[in-house]
């Protein structure tokens, strides 16, 4: 709104200003005696630079406007953006800003991580969460991929603009919150404009106005609209520099290392599952299975099936050496499914991209019963609302939070109705995996029918 408002004021003073011009150009010189000079000439030019500048302070202030909007934005992106600090096998610890870029991924200057054995992510809120694993890395644009475990409630991410910035545009650079932990936290803020865009094969450098102050190191900048359209990393010399957003849309992220694993010489590439293969196949099928699973089907819906490997351990499911699953999937211990299990799937089923193949970790809980905790969408005109859709992602529907996909929202069916429209919540029910797919788009992956709603976990264990 500030935006298109900011606009339409510089049209209509633009407008104005031209109009104002002509009209004082064409008209007859005018002579004005001045006081004690009878003789001297006032010309009507002298009255036109006055409005010239006056038209010049109303566009100053008309593109102020349009920053003020941006300023507006910083309460509402700013708990995206994490200190991070990182600490070195002789104790050394150095911190930098990141941000949010996914499911508990959390996106950092890629020069920062080296050296690193452990981590810790914290929030704006003041809760401080241990870096699991290095996922993805691009070191000729000093950016790497950590991830963290947080509850689905702190789920929270910037999306990315598919096109760089243009030059001359206003982007919003935010830093880490200065008091995390108080009521109304700060986060440092600059508003800076695009000077240049440069385009090459592996990057995209982004040239701006301002000075990049000490604390944008790992500080993302986002355009008008909200999404994400560069950030601030260090180049080899060590200065600070702006690489384009565009780059996230290339990462492939991997199953990753632990820091201390990459520091000890590790790659994230050495991560790749091996190719889908019969063999491989084969070679998982023959691997022995706990008690009460069945062989793996080969297929599933009209779908092939990749088997999972599938292990107890410490009294929870082990899949694919990935994943923990506790519960037995009965009505009084039903399994407690991981967000990330569902979107595993997307690994070899994405219809869109030619994979037609469901994995067995994901199908073989068809049937069970299952309890996730979420972010509920509920339909606003009906009073006794008996279906919802529980998502990963906080949104409203509309504008706010992160749209659901195919894999991270579940479309539930209450046993009971409901009056009120909670926003987050636990769901028990019965997990129906049915790919609901029309020419090569997926709309559709998941459904729980006969389902109870609680607003606190049920379970005697800590999720």
């Amino acid at each position: 709104m500030f935006f298109i408002g900011g606009v339409l004021g510089v049209v209509i003073v633009a407008v104005a200003a031209v109009a104002v011009f002509e009209a004082l150009s064409n008209a007859p010189e005018e002579r004005v005696p001045a006081p004690g000079q009878p003789d001297s000439v006032v010309s009507r030019t002298s009255v036109a630079d006055a409005a010239s500048a006056n038209v010049r302070d109303q566009l100053a202030q008309s593109a102020e406007h349009q920053n003020l909007g941006l300023e507006a934005m910083s309460p509402l992106y700013s708990p995206a953006v994490v200190d991070v600090s990182l600490v070195s096998e002789d104790g050394t610890a150095k911190k930098t800003a990141g941000f949010f870029i996914g499911p508990g991924r959390v996106a950092v200057p890629r020069s920062a991580v080296v050296g690193a054995v452990r981590g810790s992510v914290l929030l704006d809120i003041g809760k401080t969460f241990e870096v699991q694993r290095i996922v993805a890395e691009a070191p000729e644009v000093d950016l790497a991929l950590l991830t963290i475990e947080l509850p689905s409630e702190l789920l929270r991410g910037f999306q990315v603009a598919f096109l760089e910035p243009l030059p001359g545009e206003s982007l919003l650079m935010i830093g880490t919150a200065e008091a995390p932990g108080e009521e109304d936290t700060l986060h440092p803020t600059l508003i800076t404009t695009v000077k240049r865009v440069r385009i090459g094969e592996d990057m995209v450098n982004i040239m701006v106005e301002e000075d990049l102050p000490a604390w944008s190191l790992g500080a993302p900048l986002l355009n008008e609209t909200g999404k994400l359209g560069g950030y601030v990393a260090r180049v080899e010399d060590g200065a600070l520099a702006v690489f384009g957003a565009e780059r996230f849309l290339r990462l492939d992220p991997l199953p990753g290392l632990t820091l201390a694993e990459w520091t000890g010489g590790a790659t994230v590439e050495s991560t790749r599952p091996p190719p889908e293969t019969e063999d491989l196949w084969a070679e998982i099928r023959a691997l022995p299975r706990p008690d009460g699973f069945e062989p793996a089907p080969t297929e599933f819906r009209g779908y092939d099936v990749r088997p999972a490997r599938i292990e107890m351990q410490d009294g929870r499911l082990l899949l694919d050496e990935r994943f923990s699953v506790r519960g037995s999937g009965t009505t009084a211990d039903p399994y407690v499914l991981p967000w990330s299990l569902l979107m595993s799937a997307s690994e070899t089923f994405n219809p869109s991209r030619g994979k037609l193949v469901l994995p067995e970790r994901v199908t073989m809980f068809e049937g069970t019963w299952v309890r996730f905790e979420g972010n509920f969408a509920i339909p606003f005109a009906e009073r006794f609302v008996r279906e919802l859709l529980v998502m990963q992602h906080p949104w409203d529907g509309c504008c706010l939070g992160v749209p659901p996909t195919p894999y991270d929202a579940i479309e539930v069916a209450l046993a009971v109705p409901i009056e009120t429209r909670p926003q987050f919540g636990f769901v028990t029910g019965k997990l129906k995996v049915d790919p609901f797919v029309r020419g090569k788009w997926l709309y559709g992956m998941y459904l729980m029918e006969s389902t109870r709603m609680a607003l606190e976990d049920e379970s005697s264990e800590d999720n």
